[in-house]
């Protein structure tokens, strides 16, 4: 069954408008800690007049939805994010317009995490989060995580993010405490500090419903791509020149200490990376931050690129909707090598197209280009927030 594409247009307090019927599009990106990517689609409408309906308005969400032999009648949500740009073209007499769309994820990078005109807090034992120095406290990774959705929600209540849709926490229990101050920062800065202290190999992500999902990966293969059926490509490489295997941590005041993995220094010398951050307000949080980035970096990262056909393109294809990020998976048809392939591999990224879906699993870096702005935001903030420059409160 060939695929049907639905895409609706909604105004920014939900109201439906229309759906756009003249759109073409190609691909999108699904990303493990994060979410769905940038997507764009073009309309081959007159400059003067391609928006009198109101449906690519700024600030409209846009729902895409997939019906093909995998769903049900009513089809699958696949995308939704809200428009960014219109970019208008005209071109000898050729005119059309792109709608840049930015998922929904994004909105964690536009706001700082506050309660109330309260930017600095504390971590505090079953509410997660306070703005009472007092009360600063160990507190559970997942406890915290709920907390920062919920004052998320509070403050931006146009674009809820959802962690209990059914009466079941998506946010997992990590069995780890951190004890932390959280400064003047991002909401997406404080969920990846909180993804930093939880066991190695926990993830988060947030797909087309808007809930999002904070657990470890799964214990065995989620899908079984078989060489011979699903799969028309594929590229490996493994790489050490990521390799971190020192961690040199100081929390701005009295300790300083060092995370090591001898076994990894015996092979690949010493690899060092050093954190600053004077939030860190006991030895626990530093320890299992410490840990946590040496068993997730002192080993060489493996990229493999998985180009999968879809099956309703072919008999031989698989259902590439039902992929996301953080799932695992194997190859069946390769013998399993802990060198490069083995049976239960993880799934940083799903680039998304109408007939196909490639793949990535592992990574030879331990950052993306949005992750390391990220990382030098942060820097650059520490040389105020590190000096007790920014108040706790603002007017």
């Amino acid at each position: 069954m060939a695929k049907t594409i639905n895409i609706k247009s909604y105004d920014s307090a939900g109201v439906f408008i229309k759906n756009i019927s003249d759109a073409n599009f190609n691909s999108f990106k699904k990303t493990i800690n994060g979410g769905l990517s940038n997507l764009t689609f073009k309309l081959a409408r007159k400059v003067d007049n391609f928006n009198t309906n109101n449906d690519v308005s700024v600030g409209n969400i846009i729902e895409i939805w997939i019906i093909d032999g995998d769903t049900t009648s009513e089809g699958i949500l696949i995308y939704k994010g809200y428009i960014e740009q219109q970019n208008i073209f005209v071109d000898g007499g050729s005119e059309y317009v792109e709608i840049v769309c930015f998922g929904l994820v994004s909105k964690l990078k536009n706001d700082i995490l506050k309660s109330g005109s309260q930017t600095k807090l504390y971590t505090k034992a079953t509410d997660g989060l306070t703005i009472t120095v007092a009360d600063v406290a160990p507190a559970e990774v997942a406890d915290i995580l709920k907390e920062i959705i919920d004052l998320y929600n509070i403050n931006n209540p146009t674009f809820p993010i959802y962690y209990n849709p059914a009466g079941v926490s998506t946010i997992e229990t990590t069995l780890v405490n951190m004890k932390y101050y959280f400064n003047a920062v991002g909401y997406l800065e404080a969920i990846e500090r909180c993804r930093e202290v939880a066991p190695q190999n926990w993830y988060w992500y947030m797909g087309s419903d808007n809930i999002i999902y904070f657990k470890p990966i799964s214990s065995v293969a989620d899908h079984q791509f078989n060489l011979s059926q699903h799969i028309k490509r594929i590229t490996a490489s493994k790489s050490a020149d990521s390799v971190k295997n020192v961690i040199l941590i100081y929390n701005g005041d009295a300790t300083y200490k060092q995370y090591k993995d001898d076994a990894s220094i015996a092979i690949y010398g010493r690899r060092v990376e050093q954190l600053t951050d004077s939030n860190i307000k006991d030895s626990t949080t530093m320890d299992n931050l410490g840990a946590a980035f040496i068993n997730e970096n002192k080993d060489p990262k493996i990229r493999i690129e998985v180009e999968l056909i879809d099956n309703n393109e072919s008999n031989l294809g698989y259902d590439i909707e039902s992929i996301n990020p953080g799932q695992t998976c194997m190859i069946v048809g390769l013998t399993p090598d802990e060198n490069i392939f083995t049976e239960n591999m993880i799934i940083k990224e799903v680039n998304w197209s109408l007939t196909k879906a490639t793949i990535v699993i592992e990574t030879e870096k331990n950052y993306n280009f949005d992750r390391l702005i990220l990382d030098i935001e942060r820097k650059l903030k520490d040389l105020t927030t590190d000096t007790g420059n920014i108040p706790e409160t603002y007017t």
